[in-house]
């Protein structure tokens, strides 16, 4: 059967409109992505939250771990972050004298639990941890915990073994890590009998979590900027907003955290 003039006009029509369209469907620019300073005790929940908040929105959320003091440095340094995930407010907050991140942007968006970590399965030699004071037997030769210089956990580590009248005691035994993912590597290495570390971080195989009193340390009050310098204000403050969501705060709560109430909107001043 021959096609009539008409028909053929309308079929090379269709034709040339799909092809339009799946050109400009290919030309789409991609969504962009975002550079995020995280804190180390959220490495076991930042892909999670990364995937839900792409899934959700299509944008990439790339995390670099480090101490919060740390990542702090780096963000002075120049370094090209879209957002900063602190385990302390603290380090945000410090960032304002010189305009390395946006005021309005700094809030809470969870609290941190300090644990202490053990072997699930006892080694051999019989080490028996069951509280912190537990360290002082002999047969506990070393414990990890993060550099209290740059990392909130550390500090607050520092703080419980002041307190129990243990942190001059314990020098011998001390081992101080880069952060809290490293102080977990070295009680995973069997580099050491026990490690302090976020509860967050206490969920992973093969170690076993004695609870922490947190009366004992300053509270861990972990904060969110967005930096001054970000090329993806838009994005950087979705993915604010997504982690003060209850998605994002009920992925925090599942992983350990302890969510923290919306904070009151700041009033404007009058000029």
């Amino acid at each position: 059967m021959r096609c009539k003039p008409w028909q053929i006009l309308i079929v090379s029509f269709v034709g040339v409109s799909l092809a339009g369209c799946g050109e400009a469907k290919k030309s789409a620019p991609p969504a962009p992505t975002i550079r995020v300073a995280a804190a180390s005790d959220l490495q076991r929940a930042f892909p999670i939250l990364a995937s839900r908040f792409k899934l959700d929105t299509g944008i990439d959320a790339i995390p670099t771990f480090g101490a919060s003091g740390t990542l702090a440095e780096q963000i002075r340094g120049g370094a090209p972050f879209d957002v900063f995930l602190s385990a302390d407010r603290a380090y945000v907050e410090s960032l304002k004298p010189d305009q390395l991140v946006k005021p309005s942007s700094i809030r809470l968006y969870a609290r941190g639990t300090l644990a202490l970590v053990v072997p699930k399965t006892a080694r051999p030699g019989g080490i028996e941890i069951q509280t912190i004071a537990d360290l002082e037997k002999p047969e506990v030769k070393a414990f990890a915990f993060a550099n209290p210089t740059f990392a909130p956990y550390g500090r607050a580590a520092k703080q419980v073994l002041e307190k129990k009248g243990l942190w001059d005691k314990l020098e011998p035994k001390r081992v101080p890590a880069t952060n809290v993912r490293e102080a977990l590597q070295f009680l995973e290495s069997g580099n050491v009998d026990a490690a302090f570390v976020g509860s967050a971080m206490a969920k992973a195989p093969g170690v076993r979590s004695i609870p922490i009193d947190p009366d004992l340390h300053e509270p861990i009050l972990q904060g969110l900027g967005i930096l001054s310098g970000t090329k993806h204000p838009d994005e950087a403050e979705r993915f604010a907003q997504f982690l003060l969501s209850e998605a994002g705060q009920g992925i925090l709560r599942d992983l350990g955290f302890s969510t923290v109430p919306p904070e009151p909107p700041k009033l404007q001043a009058n000029h």
